[in-house]
């Protein structure tokens, strides 16, 4: 059936045109990124990367102005949006986030299994960059999303955009399986001389068989992989080998018709402050 090329929808799609064309500074620099990013890879993986591993390079700039453009339009930076332009908008941004993300996924999960895969370490302060990447997912995400984060500088010696990246997924995948209007809860916190990040929901919870394949790339019956037409099942995989390769882990703990909390871990960086309750 042809599409109804409604008013709305025209206006919106002339607004994005519009956006596109006032990409910031910002977003030009990133773009840069992104582009010296993929020659690099290219040059570094060209005789073994296969021709998924090329489309997850490439498919990043086209998704980076689309992911710009969109921002634009919600800062109503071209004019004032009225309410069916914003859902348009609201929709562009959900699946280009979805999309961004899963090409950092398939890209990940090349590097690995090509042995690309190096961490650049730094000291990251854990509440810091999950407070800043909660503030963002909260602009698109189809649920509220609760932080609890407050407390003493929780420091580990990590790859920042990779500990983000894992993050991300999981509540991502929190967020996918959470019942209309139920929230999903983030806790940052120490234990011992581990930091954990705790990400709860109030899902349907997994059967023992679905929990054993919630780390197996594309299987059917993982209930943390997304759906056919939101992600591509590789999320949780490569968030289990983000944290084990900064010697943490990855663990699920679930209860049919209850919902799903899962952990990750990861060791505080070596001279952090003694963990939350202890003195000094």
């Amino acid at each position: 059936m042809p599409c109804a090329w409604t008013p709305a929808l025209l206006a919106a799609l002339c607004l994005v045109l519009a956006a596109a064309c006032g990409i910031t500074a910002r977003q030009r620099h990133l773009l840069r990124l992104v582009r010296l990013d993929n020659a690099r890879l290219r040059a570094t993986a060209q005789d073994r990367a296969t021709p998924r591993d090329v489309l997850a390079h490439e498919i990043r700039t086209p998704l980076a102005l689309i992911g710009a453009s969109a921002e634009l339009l919600a800062e109503e930076t071209p004019g004032e949006l009225n309410e069916v332009q914003r859902r348009f908008v609201h929709t562009i941004q959900d699946n280009a986030r979805q999309a961004q993300q899963m090409a950092e996924d398939f890209l990940t999960e090349a590097r690995l299994g090509h042995e690309l895969f190096s961490l650049r370490l730094a000291d990251v302060e854990l509440r810091g960059l999950v407070r800043e990447l909660i503030q963002e997912m909260r602009r698109t995400a189809s649920n509220p999303i609760r932080l609890e984060e407050r407390g003493r500088p929780i420091r580990a010696h990590a790859d920042h955009r990779l500990l983000r990246q894992a993050i991300a997924n999981t509540v991502t995948n929190a967020l996918r399986h959470s019942p209309e209007g139920t929230t999903v809860t983030v806790r940052v916190s120490a234990e011992a001389e581990d930091a954990l990040i705790t990400v709860m929901d109030d899902g349907p919870g997994m059967t023992p068989h679905e929990r054993s394949q919630a780390f197996e790339p594309y299987a059917t019956t993982n209930p943390l992989a997304a759906p056919a037409s939101r992600g591509a099942g590789l999320g949780m995989l490569v968030t289990q080998r983000i944290m084990e390769a900064h010697e943490g882990g990855v663990l699920i703990d679930t209860i049919m018709a209850k919902g799903t909390t899962v952990y990750l871990s990861l060791p505080l960086r070596r001279d952090a402050p003694p963990k939350e309750g202890q003195p000094s």
